[in-house]
Formats: C-alpha cells, structure tokens, sequence
C-alpha cells in the first residue's frame, strides 16, 4: 500500500519525526510513502508562513531515503497551501527543488487559516462554501505546478455546529466546478481517511463527492492518511480501499519525480 500525505517534525502542526514514519510504514509493509510537510505562507490575518527549511528538509529526507532504500520507497512531497496571490512563490519553489510529488490544498480563504480563524462563522452556510469551493476552483484553473488535490471538504471540520452544513445536493454544482478544473488538466484527488479524526463520520472527500468526481470521469486518485502523529499512519486504510472499490476505481496513483503511475488496488 501507498501513502501521499504524510506530515512530520518539519511541519508547525506535527509530531511525528521522519525516521518514526519510515519505522512504522515498514512495519505496516506499505510499498512507498511520501513526505507532504507544510508549506503554507501567508496563512492567516496575520500573513504568518507555517514554512520550514526546504534545503534542510530535502537533507533530511533524502539521506533517510537513501537509508532505507531496502525496504521501503521514500517520496519527498509537499503541501502547497495555495492561495491566489502565491503563485509565483510555488512555481518557483516547484521548480528549483526536485520534489517528486505536490499536493495543492486551501488552508486559508480571504487570508483567514480556516483551522483557527472562524471562517464558517462569518457568513451563510451556502456562502462559506460557495467563498471556499470557489477559491479551490480557482487555484486550480490557474496554478498549474501540482500533482493532487488535497482533502477537498477540509472546510468541513470547522463548522463548529455540523447541523449547519448543508447538504450536498444544494453546493453539488461548486464541486463540480472543482472536479471540471481538475479533470481538464489531468491532475487528481486525494481520498484522505483523516476526515474520521476530525469530528467527522466520512473521509474526505465524502462519497457523494467522490462519486461525483468518478461520474465526472476522474480517475486520478492518491490515497493519504494526512498522519500528523505516527499512530494515525495508514490509519483506515482498508475501508478507504473499499469505497474507492465501491464506486468503481480499480487503480491508485502514485508519483515520482512529478510522473504519475498507476497501481492495482
């Protein structure tokens, strides 16, 4: 099995050092792994970076890589936490630094860290999410240095009262906007089992959203525990591969040096 988010010491939220996840990933006899730390700039109010030393980083990972090169595969990824105005920082980051796989996530709408700044609180239901689906639409459609689309319904953790989340039927046509940018420049999605950590009973995203991205034609899926300690590694993995299954998808994807392949589940 194959995990494409994965977050350390070298991220401000995680506690898990580098070596403790390779430990435990060869333990669960996971094939390859890939690193995902953190880089979110200006992310919140504030314009607080949650960054860390990418040279550093790329040390660090590849001499752990390299270590353990016999018995498991080490990816080294990142996070992007992409937000309109960043684009040229990522690009540039994307390019001068031979990542083998990026994730694209939104952490931060309106310079508002949607974990910490109440961002669900300041308006409508339907409008929080039409604001957050519409961001995402448009980061995608035009920031193209990325390989996956991160935890798409993130937002949905920081409802403080779930009963306010509408249904999905009633902002189906936000996602959709989504998966239409996604498909039509051949990246993905992520089926990320830390949703069922966060206060909720689905992963992300939920299976309505992930059956619309399949009727849509997407077909381009990574699987991610977004493990921030290293208890949480793999973490549901089977019932992830079993949704994924029921809705129709036979292959999983896995990234090297930015080229994707695609793997039996």
């Amino acid at each position: 099995m194959y995990d494409f988010h994965l977050h350390t010491t070298f991220s401000f939220d995680a506690k898990s050092s580098p070596k403790g996840v390779i430990k435990t990933a060869i333990e669960k006899n996971f094939k390859a792994i890939c690193f995902t730390d953190h880089l979110d700039y200006d992310a919140n109010i504030y314009y607080k970076d949650y960054d860390f030393d990418i040279d550093e980083y790329f040390k660090t990972m590849s001499e752990l890589r390299d270590k353990y090169r016999d018995k498991i595969e080490v990816l080294i990824g990142a996070e992007f936490g992409v937000q309109p105005s960043l684009y040229e920082k990522y690009d540039k980051i994307a390019k001068a630094y031979p990542l083998d796989f990026v994730l694209l996530s939104i952490h931060t709408v309106e310079h508002h860290d949607l974990a910490k700044d109440g961002f669900p609180e300041k308006y409508e239901p339907l409008e929080v999410l039409k604001r957050y689906y519409g961001q995402m639409a448009r980061c995608v459609k035009e920031f193209d240095d990325f390989d996956i689309l991160g935890h798409i319904d993130y937002i949905d953790r920081y409802f403080k009262d779930k009963s306010r989340m509408p249904e999905f039927k009633d902002y189906r046509d936000y996602v959709a906007e989504v998966f239409e940018n996604v498909i039509k420049k051949d990246k993905g999605i992520e089926l990320n089992s830390a949703g069922r950590r966060r206060g909720l009973d689905y992963f992300h995203p939920k299976k309505e959203a992930l059956e619309l991205y399949y009727e849509m034609g997407g077909r381009v899926l990574t699987f991610g525990s977004d493990a921030h300690v290293e208890i949480d590694f793999g973490k549901n993995f089977d019932e992830v591969i079993e949704i994924a299954k029921s809705i129709g998808f036979k292959e999983l994807c896995i990234y090297r040096n930015r080229q994707r392949d695609f793997v039996k589940i």
